[in-house]
């Protein structure tokens, strides 16, 4: 995090990649490549942000130790930001000001307008300002590694993961009864549920 906030104060935009450990298919990675040799912890130029790959390319991707899972996480200056969203998608910009400048504060919480929210374009962040950053060549794109144990909990596969099984391998959340049951994945939500002789993997 030091790195980032190093980084961004100098008017780069700050991304985190987090060190692969399997060939993932349900992320996206970003390429990276020459360090930032003045930085004071590990940073580097992405050279581009890849789309969730199929299993033979993210296979290659981990072997090359080129690339890093694209965490969704940025860090920059706001003014920076502003800057940025404006001249690569100023109708996401737009309608962010709509919402602020139609807004209205509850208590302590500022709620922007709905209706000017919604009208915004549903790109994501990626795709409407950072893959264009490189092209631009206006602009310096930096990502961090990052050693977290971070997951986006994004199948029951990163669910099973994220828990510690118990000693035949079960995750059991909720109000669950077992029976010769192993390295399964079994939820409960309001009401009991019972697994017998199951021996598949993640049982849902």
């Amino acid at each position: 995090m030091c790195a980032g906030y190093e980084l961004a104060k100098r008017d780069m935009l700050v991304t985190f990649g987090i060190q692969p450990n399997c060939a993932e298919t349900g992320y996206g990675y970003f390429r990276f490549h020459n360090p930032i040799n003045d930085c004071q912890h590990p940073a580097f130029h992405i050279r581009e942000f890849v789309e969730k790959p199929d299993l033979e390319t993210a296979e290659r991707y981990l072997e090359s130790g080129s690339y890093l899972w694209n965490s969704g996480m940025f860090l920059m200056r706001a003014s920076v930001w502003l800057k940025v969203i404006g001249e690569f998608n100023p109708e996401i910009l737009h309608a962010c000001e709509l919402a602020f400048a139609a807004g209205e504060y509850d208590g302590l919480f500022f709620r922007p307008d709905q209706d000017s929210f919604m009208s915004s374009p549903s790109d994501s962040i990626d795709y409407a300002v950072m893959e264009r950053i490189n092209q631009s060549g206006k602009y310096t794109a930096a990502v961090v590694p990052l050693d977290t144990g971070w997951s986006d909990i994004g199948s029951w596969d990163t669910v099973w993961q994220a828990r510690n099984p118990d000693d035949n391998g079960n995750v059991m959340m909720g109000d669950v009864v077992t029976a010769e049951t192993q390295d399964s994945l079994i939820i409960s939500n309001h009401r009991l549920v019972q697994s017998y002789i199951s021996t598949h993997p993640k049982q849902f």
